[in-house]
């Protein structure tokens, strides 16, 4: 990089667009870094600052404002980078190189803006409602085309103008320009072309509830109001996000699809008042994708559409969500009106009522989980049983349907079953059938690579999110690896680094020795002996 006085283009993805380009001059060139009039807008941090022979100087990083001035932007030189980047020289060298694959985009025409109004005047389907907020456990999913956006907006903006254009009406007939209610969207859609865009959204947003504190201070406030008959007023809601998106990866039929943009972005909340509190902060996700991924196969049928969701307010699991086949139906079909405008793509219609293939044969075998005996009956229908693993000593859990009374209950494909209420099962025959017989999800001690916990409904469920160190075996006790935040054994006062060692003021210093005492007594009530530290506790479930 020479001196000031050079030009400059930086590249990059301002807030939604495909891509924007802007220019200026540097102003000087310090160690490490260069500054410039380059305007780099919001989202061009991270992309490429080059010169005008083409050649990458910087990597994009700020902009600094103030009003009625141009500003200044900064780069990072790529000498902090020389080390990297010839270490990634190095590996490309030795190593093999990635199969070329086209990344997705997203198609070059855009929606027209008579077109899309059009469809979106005549759309009185109430599944766009369903469409905004889809129930994915502690997640709220939304999926928006520009048909459903424009549907909303032509909605909201009807309630919101009726005074006005009776006002309008009913007023004197004088030279007045009339508000016209569409037109900051018309504009920005013509002109911009972002919502026209023809694309799927899709957007997973943690939901806001109650502090397990919180949750647990209003149920013992309200037992003691019933108890003393008088009335309980409830004080300050402490309240906070129950999911926090981590990664998502994306299915189309049982096959990984990838997004055209997407990824995560922050969402804060600070409320603080006499009625809530809430001071959090967890990501959502935002993801784009082409029409295509929703189209239905020859008879009409929706395809099966699954996002797999990481959480980090639950990290020990993944939610498999997927979404309902007249939500995939309807998507695809708000693009037909733009495929007979532009000549483009399949104008096959697609027909909820042909319903797609069921989760586990699309998504389940693409997965390889489908190994084994499925269970047929009772609540941990569909669980799979794969076989007994000589490297674990349990009995391999292939597959967990999502949301099901065996995924509430704890039970996570890749567990190995250890026993079944105090029992060790013998062979795949003796896990399904146990489990078919089960009117309840009964006490299972499952391994979870190096924890023993437990996966119960019930009373049992009391144990529910507690998991054991399972290589502590020197006869001290058996040590708590973790307790799951929420869970009832959390609520109880048992703690990460508690060591077991009594059950109903037996002794219980190995694993098994526990499950024996548990299994004998079947009342539902325990005292559990504690060892933290120094200090001796007892805990009563």
């Amino acid at each position: 990089m020479g001196s000031g006085g050079e030009h400059v283009v930086a590249v990059g993805f301002p807030l939604s667009q495909q891509m924007s380009v802007t220019t200026g001059i540097v102003s000087s060139v310090r160690p490490g870094a260069i500054t410039s009039d380059v305007r780099i807008n919001h989202g061009n941090s991270g992309g490429p600052l080059l010169n005008l022979r083409g050649q990458v100087v910087g990597v994009n990083t700020f902009l600094e404002t103030d009003e009625g001035t141009a500003g200044v932007s900064g780069a990072v030189t790529l000498v902090p980078l020389a080390a990297v980047l010839e270490s990634a020289r190095a590996a490309t060298r030795s190593g093999s190189t990635a199969a070329k694959k086209l990344l997705p985009l997203l198609p070059s025409q855009a929606f027209p803006i008579a077109v899309l109004r059009q469809t979106a005047d005549t759309a009185t389907d109430g599944l766009y409602d369903e469409m905004a907020s889809l129930d994915a456990d502690n997640f709220t999913v939304s999926v928006s085309t520009p048909v459903s956006t424009l549907a909303s907006i032509t909605r909201v903006e009807n309630a919101l103008w009726g005074a006005r254009t009776r006002r309008e009406r009913q007023a004197p007939a004088i030279n007045r320009d009339r508000l016209r209610q569409f037109a900051p969207y018309r504009d920005w859609t013509e002109y911009v072309g972002d919502e026209t865009a023809p694309a799927v959204v899709i957007e997973i947003v943690p939901k806001v509830g109650r502090t397990t504190g919180t949750t647990i201070s209003n149920i013992l406030g309200a037992v003691a109001a019933g108890l003393t008959r008088t009335a309980y007023e409830p004080g300050t809601q402490h309240m906070e996000f129950k999911g926090d998106v981590e990664w998502v990866r994306f299915y189309r039929n049982g096959d990984p699809i990838a997004p055209v943009l997407g990824g995560r972005t922050p969402q804060r909340v600070l409320v603080s008042n006499a009625f809530v509190e809430m001071r959090d902060v967890a990501y959502r996700g935002i993801y784009v994708f082409r029409p295509e991924v929703f189209a239905p196969d020859s008879s009409g049928r929706p395809p099966s559409v699954i996002m797999v969701i990481g959480d980090l307010a639950h990290p020990t699991d993944q939610l498999d969500y997927e979404l309902p086949p007249n939500v995939a139906s309807r998507v695809w079909n708000d693009f037909l009106p733009y495929f007979r405008a532009t000549g483009q793509g399949s104008l096959r219609s697609s027909d909820p009522t042909k319903r797609f293939a069921s989760l586990q044969q699309t998504f389940c075998e693409s997965r390889d989980c489908t190994g084994g005996d499925a269970i047929e009956s009772g609540p941990a229908s569909h669980v799979r049983i794969a076989g007994w693993a000589t490297d674990g000593g349990g009995m391999l859990v292939s597959w967990v349907p999502r949301a099901s009374p065996a995924s509430r209950a704890g039970l996570r494909a890749g567990d190995l079953i250890v026993s079944i209420d105090g029992r060790s099962p013998q062979n795949v025959s003796d896990v399904v059938r146990s489990l078919e017989e089960a009117s309840s999800i009964p006490r299972i001690l499952y391994r979870r690579q190096d924890r023993l916990g437990w996966a119960a409904e019930g009373t049992d469920s009391v144990f529910t999110g507690l998991q054991l160190d399972a290589e502590r075996r020197d006869g001290n006790g058996v040590k708590v690896a973790s307790v799951a935040f929420g869970s009832r054994a959390a609520a109880s006062g048992l703690r990460s680094g508690d060591c077991l060692v009594a059950v109903d003021g037996q002794a219980a210093l190995t694993v098994e020795a526990l499950e024996g005492l548990l299994q004998r007594n079947r009342s539902g009530h325990w005292r559990l002996g504690i060892q933290r530290g120094s200090s001796q506790l007892e805990v009563s479930f």
